[in-house]
């Protein structure tokens, strides 16, 4: 898998948030547990600020963290899986 730079990854997301396969199963129970609403993970998504993942291994599996604000003002942060190759995002956390 390749190893995407900030620049790559903030557009990647970007684009992949247009599409029909956002967001994932994965990513809709993690939003209901963290009573997320769709607009507040789009809007983070689209103008967070996109940083490198904080653990281990998170640059090999093109892992990043976007912290912002959900649609309130609220501060809010996800952490996300890019996958190029299908196209997706892995919502690992929101928080």
């Amino acid at each position: 898998m390749p190893i995407l730079d900030l620049d790559t990854a903030k557009s990647a997301i970007r684009d992949i948030l247009q599409s029909p396969r956002f967001p994932t199963r994965h990513c809709k129970e993690r939003m209901e547990q963290r009573n997320v609403q769709m607009d507040d993970i789009l809007h983070l998504l689209f103008w967070g600020t996109v940083e490198l993942g904080q653990e281990s291994g998170d640059a090999e599996r093109n892992v990043f963290r976007v912290s912002g604000a959900d649609i309130e003002g609220e501060p809010l942060v996800a952490v996300i899986e890019v996958i190029l190759e299908e196209n997706r995002l892995n919502c690992i956390s929101v928080f």
